[in-house]
């Protein structure tokens, strides 16, 4: 079962999260602090993103995190899949394939973005099986708040 977290989702997913920041996947850790204002800012106010968790007989097995951008060049809304996290134990089961698909159907975009680190082969795999393909151009970023 996929669903939008709710406040008692918060220990679980700050600690999925925080899992999640330790991992290969990412390019580097984030703060905790950044890790519990993204819950407490969507909990609040998802205008801007949402966090579902998906579960398995009541038990939480991972997370997708998105957000929501307009482009002009992607012809409307855009929705980001900024994380996808499945425990460890539960990997290989399809709930990755679950919650991107989840996304798909019920978050309404023009366009679904993702990052994926390069080494992350099963990652790529995936994404290109569900039908994301590489962009012919890099991305840039300026860091104010993290450094």
């Amino acid at each position: 079962m996929i669903r939008k977290i709710t406040l008692k989702d918060r220990q679980n997913y700050l600690d999925m999260a925080n899992e999640f920041y330790h991992t290969n996947a990412t390019a580097h850790p984030v703060p905790y602090e950044f890790l519990t204002e993204t819950f407490d800012h969507i909990l609040n106010d998802n205008r801007y993103g949402d966090i579902f968790i998906c579960e398995e007989n009541s038990t939480p097995v991972g997370y997708i995190l998105t957000a929501k951008t307009w482009s002009q060049e992607g012809g409307g809304m855009v929705v980001w899949i900024e994380e996808i996290f499945v425990k460890k134990e539960f990997r290989g089961k399809s709930f990755g394939t679950q919650m991107i698909d989840y996304v798909i159907s019920e978050v309404p975009a023009q366009r679904y973005r993702l990052e994926v680190e390069p080494e992350n082969e099963k990652a790529v795999k995936l994404y290109k099986r569900l039908g994301f393909d590489f962009m012919e151009y890099n991305s840039m970023v300026k860091e104010v708040r993290f450094k």
